[in-house]
């Protein structure tokens, strides 16, 4: 209401003198109208309304150019002020980059973009190692540079994986976001699971385990670059064929390439604990090469050590000592090697989850023993023993003679 005051008041002005003139005018006869008062008296009251018009543009000219200014000038001492911040952030930096080396992590080159991104809300001119990571995102834009034309290949709850293009190669780089996780999880904690997934694959050299190019990790979230498979996920591939059941030699070069990779990795004191058809990725679209991939669940045990973490892995493919929460070692991978032997050959899961999250069993011995080839059956069987001391180990699968052509030479990848 205090910005229109001055013209309103003169408008209402305006209105009582024309009221006034009006007046004037019809007092007059009509023979006398033309005379020369009457006329002096119309012209000056016409001068008198034009000259307020004119008082009125101004009065709202002006009005508007002192709100103008007054924006004008807030916004340059705004800028004055962030220039200010600027520089103060500055200091900061060199010891954040130092600090950055302290979770295995190269740094990245900063930019100017990301110190004004972090001094926008900065409160202080102290920050902590903590503050300064929470603020400085500059990294983040540098990786956006970097890689470029992203395409999204899959989206999960958990993760997506996108393709880009990095120094003119064409990488794969799956996406991790800090909010996946527990909340209550610290961040610090976070950061060392990614980098210890990145340090397995990194220590790997084998043709059938997929290969880590790099690890970024930013405010945003965490990038792991990959190798890209032109070829889709086993399931995918499953879904191709008529009844969802795989021919008897192209499964036997599948499990062979998956046991012999699972072989390396015991070898090495690795286990997976999540070996599953959607982690099984192919070279191409029309090959039945294949690496392993997906090692967040993987890590280092010892020949005669066993652990108790029990919330790990797909839930329809863990074996049975981790849903009894027994202590479990090695032979949990060569049960979820058998539940994929199982889908490929009988064209669905052996087991299924109720309503209520439970795990059921679809799974007989005889109706597989009737459907698949003696030698076939026998290692399903020995593959999904419920006792894992009891169970064949991944170098013992393969000197099974179902893998007798494959180990001869006969049948070969294509």
């Amino acid at each position: 209401m205090g910005v229109s005051i001055m013209p309103m008041a003169a408008i209402m002005m305006k209105k009582h003198r024309k009221s006034h003139a009006f007046a004037a005018c019809e007092k007059i006869p009509s023979v006398q109208l033309h005379s020369k008062e009457n006329i002096s008296i119309f012209i000056s009251s016409t001068v008198f309304d034009l000259l307020e018009n004119i008082y009125i543009f101004l009065s709202l000219a002006v009005f508007n150019l002192l709100v103008l200014s007054l924006f004008l000038i807030h916004w340059k001492m705004g800028k004055i002020a962030g220039s200010f911040k600027d520089r103060n952030e500055l200091r900061y930096i060199q010891h954040y980059r130092q600090k950055y080396t302290r979770y295995g992590l190269s740094p990245q080159h900063t930019t100017l973009m990301g110190i004004k991104a972090a001094s926008k809300s900065r409160q202080s001119c102290v920050y902590s190692h903590d503050e300064l990571w929470n603020r400085f995102d500059g990294q983040y834009w540098q990786f956006r540079r970097d890689y470029h034309s992203q395409v999204t290949l899959i989206k999960g709850p958990v993760f997506w994986v996108t393709r880009a293009i990095h120094r003119d190669e064409v990488v794969a780089i799956k996406h991790l976001g800090f909010a996946w996780d527990d909340l209550a999880r610290p961040r610090k904690e976070f950061l060392a699971r990614l980098q210890h997934e990145y340090t397995i694959l990194r220590s790997l050299q084998h043709d059938n385990i997929i290969k880590a190019l790099d690890l970024v990790v930013t405010k945003k979230e965490s990038f792991l670059i990959l190798p890209l498979m032109q070829g889709q996920d086993l399931f995918y591939r499953l879904g191709q064929y008529d009844h969802h059941i795989m021919p008897e030699n192209e499964a036997k070069m599948i499990l062979w390439q998956i046991l012999q990779a699972t072989q390396y990795l015991h070898h090495h004191n690795i286990i997976h604990r999540d070996i599953k058809l959607e982690n099984v990725l192919l070279a191409r679209p029309n090959s039945l090469s294949l690496v392993l991939c997906d090692f967040e669940s993987s890590t280092y045990i010892q020949p005669e050590q066993e652990l108790d973490e029990f919330r790990v892995g797909t839930l329809i493919n863990r074996a049975p000592e981790i849903i009894n929460e027994l202590s479990y070692s090695f032979p949990v991978d060569c049960w979820c090697i058998g539940i994929i032997m199982y889908e490929l050959l009988l064209g669905h899961p052996p087991f299924f989850i109720d309503r209520i999250g439970n795990r059921q069993s679809t799974m007989k011995r005889s109706h597989w023993m009737v459907l698949l080839a003696k030698t076939c059956g026998e290692l399903l069987g020995k593959l999904l023993m419920i006792d894992p001391a009891r169970r064949m180990k991944a170098s013992q699968a393969l000197q099974h003679p179902w893998f007798e052509q494959v180990a001869n030479g006969d049948l070969k990848l294509e």
